[in-house]
């Protein structure tokens, strides 16, 4: 069979300390026998002033025009241009959003080109910010991964919301990771919306590991951990209260931080742990006792209408009970997590699942129907429809 090829466009650099669905999507294809590329967000001069170090790792990708991994099988890369798309003037303009590319060093098609994905079966782009690639990419289907309601983030400009009507007109697929993004994708023109949804790599999750982490080893009482970004949509006003109300309990906080935590860190029984390897978060996971999902339900309503979160099924596939801020698409799935509102509901509820008998095998099973690898048959299957013979 001839070497199948697929090219990602997507927000997050390989190798994020955040393991994203594309992420996810693309080692489901290498594992299925498929040569992937995967281009995440360009950086751009302007992105040294605030040095960290997911930056130097993105910058380290650009200076090495790029990365293999996975046995070789896929490689990744990082552009880096003079500008790019920005929500502050004047690099909000249509302009900077349709002809960054144009403008990266070296030349993005270029790299493309030298590598061999100039010419794909398959090219699945879910940032807005890489629709550029729609251009100089000859594919035979394209693929918006529709994985958040873009409009509900603080940098969704008009340019951007132009470049997400071209992508949904021009796309063969849009493929949502929930279902309300699928009735949302439909509400801007889409006819060909399928559900590809978000989940979770259950064997990495559910296999017992037992390896107590070094951090816990010291701890006495209950642990409650949150492990994902820690930015603008993290209610930090929730760990605070419920470190307060249950002192007896520890409250472990993994992964990259965006907004300042120090009120975090003021409080005795409060962990402030920083980013961790993926593949060491089954062990975080599965020696805590609750997990937590703190978001900023009212203020974020329009986004979370249509998210369906991977941490809850990281956590239920570890076997951990879950209370977290109740949103439309949580409440969909129907899943065990305990949902709450407001900060009486969540301490009431946090306090309530520690002195319960919890069934984890029950979060273990539900969990296991949301296994990433069906979400790579089902999007294989509706991209075949597109291929010619001996190119699945």
């Amino acid at each position: 069979m001839p070497s199948v090829h697929a090219l990602f466009g997507s927000s997050n650099y390989w190798g994020s300390p955040v393991k994203v669905g594309s992420h996810h999507l693309a080692t489901g294809l290498v594992r299925r026998g498929w040569r992937v590329g995967y281009v995440s967000d360009p950086i751009s001069p302007f992105h040294v002033m605030k040095p960290s170090s997911e930056l130097r790792q993105r910058v380290q990708i650009w200076r090495s025009g790029g990365v293999d991994d996975l046995d070789g099988s896929l490689w990744a890369y990082v552009p880096g241009a003079i500008v790019v798309p920005d929500p502050r003037w004047p690099f909000r303009h249509p302009t900077v959003a349709a002809r960054w590319a144009a403008a990266s060093v070296p030349r993005l098609s270029r790299v493309l080109t030298k590598h061999g994905f100039s010419t794909v079966q398959l090219l699945c782009i879910d940032s807005l910010v890489l629709v550029p690639l729609a251009e100089m990419v000859e594919s035979k289907c394209l693929v918006y991964r529709m994985a958040d309601r873009a409009s509900g983030f603080p940098d969704f400009t008009p340019a951007i919301a132009r470049a997400e009507a071209a992508l949904i007109a021009r796309a063969d697929l849009v493929a949502c990771s929930s279902e309300g993004l699928v009735n949302h994708a439909q509400d801007l023109g889409a006819s060909n919306a399928v559900l590809v949804q978000n989940g979770v790599d259950f064997d990495l999750f559910s296999t017992p590991t037992g390896a107590i982490p070094p951090e816990y080893k010291d701890l006495d009482g209950p642990i409650a951990v949150y492990a994902g970004t820690v930015d603008y949509w993290f209610d930090d006003s929730l760990i605070v209260a419920a470190a307060k109300a249950l002192p007896e309990v520890t409250f472990v906080v993994i992964g990259p931080g965006g907004p300042d935590s120090s009120t975090l860190r003021v409080q005795r029984n409060v962990m402030v742990l920083g980013p961790r390897p993926h593949a060491s978060l089954p062990s975080y996971l599965q020696h805590a006792d609750v997990g937590l999902i703190p978001l900023r339900a009212r203020d974020l309503q329009e986004r979370l209408e249509t998210a369906r979160s991977l941490k809850l099924f990281e956590y239920l596939a570890a076997g951990l009970p879950v209370v977290a801020t109740s949103w439309t698409e949580i409440e969909r799935l129907g899943s065990p997590a305990v949902l709450t509102q407001g900060t009486g509901e969540f301490v009431e509820a946090l306090e309530s699942t520690l002195a319960s008998s919890v069934d984890r095998a029950e979060m273990v099973d539900y969990a296991r129907g949301f296994d990433w690898g069906d979400s790579v048959d089902l999007l294989i299957a509706n991209v075949t429809k597109f291929l010619g013979e001996g190119e699945s």
